[in-house]
């Protein structure tokens, strides 16, 4: 049986949270063969990292905020892509 919550009224729809891209650091490609990539974008909250397959599944993002978020982004990147060259990943060149 269906519940009926129309006595709470309209719903108020909120608006799509803001993801904007802002750059790629990195695309690596990972001893199965598929491609790593490592991008910044901007949200309403702070700016998030994520490295993703090529497809689009995410494998991780990590949040930052404060006045040095662009520096922080850089180096948590740089970071990341030592520790996977680390465990046998490697470069792709950029085109």
């Amino acid at each position: 049986m269906a519940q009926d919550f129309s006595w709470l009224g309209p719903s108020s729809r909120r608006p799509e949270p803001r993801v904007e891209y802002v750059c790629s650091f990195w695309t690596l490609c990972g001893v199965s063969g598929r491609n790593v990539v490592c991008s910044a974008y901007q949200t309403d909250v702070g700016m998030e990292l994520g490295t993703e397959y090529s497809g689009g599944e995410l494998i991780a993002s990590q949040l930052y905020r404060g006045a040095d978020v662009e520096e922080q982004v850089a180096e948590a990147a740089d970071t990341w892509r030592l520790r996977l060259l680390a465990k046998g990943f490697r470069e792709i060149a950029k085109v």
